[in-house]
């Protein structure tokens, strides 16, 4: 790769951590560790940066690591297959292989899942580390993200302009609208009050996902389809998910399990109408895909794992104590002192 004229693009499923000495970049099965002595914050903010939509020319400048430096790092990463060139100069409207984007996207999954589920909520719910408080306020968010469903599928109905993809969207939409009402048995079973969940609203947090959902609906399907073939879970994560739902069972319920047992069954309904595969779908139903739109979806789907990160660090921060599921007001509104209005 030539790295005055590339445009680095890291394996998606690249971890990059920063060491002393400069950084490890670990993908499941390599782990390759660049020394940059001088600056290691440098090379870690140039690594950081090589979403393959800025040159390599750019990134030596940017990060401040220098032309030289950058070219032996994409080097070594290119050697250990972990660097490719994303070519942003290609014509948007060249077609891309289909299938290969469908396994791009699996790969990218993979490592953003990981990070995502390494986030201090998600480790204290699967350690059982979390307050009651904070396991409760995380069961609240996932309702209301979950009956989101209701908002955001039929904005990407009434989008979509390919016929068989709207199908596609209509048929998960009626197998999704109802879905809130697993995590409404769940609510009830931990003694929480429905009527009182309702009416309060969303974290900002949980609005930012759903918002997001919204508008990559509007602006193309196949970004609309990646998000959702990032939040449905496939192959090895069904596993995975009913490990933590047992995990969370043994911490936060009762021998009846019947806090968890719905959120149990929720997954194992989406597995079994074979939610994981909608990508696959929208790809296969919707005819050429342009290099213009991968990219695009795969940066709007990178954007709500951010989106769920904060949505995390929100629930985290918020429900840390008890008085966060007492009323209907929430901690984050100011107070308002009735003397000081006019």
């Amino acid at each position: 790769m030539n790295a005055s004229e590339a445009f680095p693009l890291i394996a998606p499923d690249a971890r990059i951590l920063l060491q002393p000495q400069g950084c490890r970049v670990e993908t499941d099965d390599v782990a390759l560790d660049i020394r940059a002595p001088r600056d290691p914050a440098a090379a870690g903010r140039a690594l950081a940066s090589m979403y393959g939509d800025t040159s390599a020319a750019e990134l030596a400048r940017d990060s401040g690591l220098g032309a030289a430096d950058l070219a032996a790092i994409c080097a070594a990463l290119a050697q250990e297959a972990m660097l490719s060139d994303a070519r942003p100069h290609a014509d948007p409207a060249e077609p891309v292989d289909g299938e290969a984007f469908v396994a791009l996207c699996a790969r990218a999954f993979a490592g953003w899942k990981q990070r995502l589920f390494g986030h201090p909520l998600w480790v204290a719910l699967a350690e059982g580390e979390a307050s009651r408080p904070l396991f409760l306020g995380w069961l609240i968010e996932n309702y209301h993200l979950i009956e989101a469903a209701t908002v955001r599928l039929p904005v990407a109905i009434a989008a979509c302009a390919h016929p068989v993809v709207k199908r596609h969207f209509v048929k998960h939409f009626r197998e999704e609208f109802d879905h809130h009402h697993f995590f409404r048995q769940s609510l009830r079973a931990a003694g929480l009050d429905v009527a009182t969940v309702e009416a309060r609203p969303p974290l900002p947090g949980t609005m930012a996902v759903i918002n997001h959902m919204r508008a990559c609906a509007r602006r193309d399907s196949l970004s609309y389809a990646a998000c959702s073939g990032f939040l449905e879970s496939t192959g090895e994560d069904h596993q995975r998910a009913r490990e933590f739902f047992r995990r969370l069972g043994t911490h936060f319920d009762s021998g009846a399990g019947a806090i968890v047992t719905p959120l149990a069954e929720h997954a194992a309904l989406d597995e079994d109408y074979g939610h994981c595969g909608m990508l696959a779908l929208v790809v296969g139903a919707g005819g050429t895909v342009t290099h213009g739109q991968a990219r695009r979806a795969l940066a709007d789907a990178h954007a709500l794992v951010e989106a769920l990160e904060l949505w995390s660090t929100d629930i985290l921060r918020h429900y840390d104590g008890s008085a966060a599921l007492s009323g209907a007001a929430r901690r984050y509104r100011p107070v308002r002192d009735p003397e000081a209005v006019a």
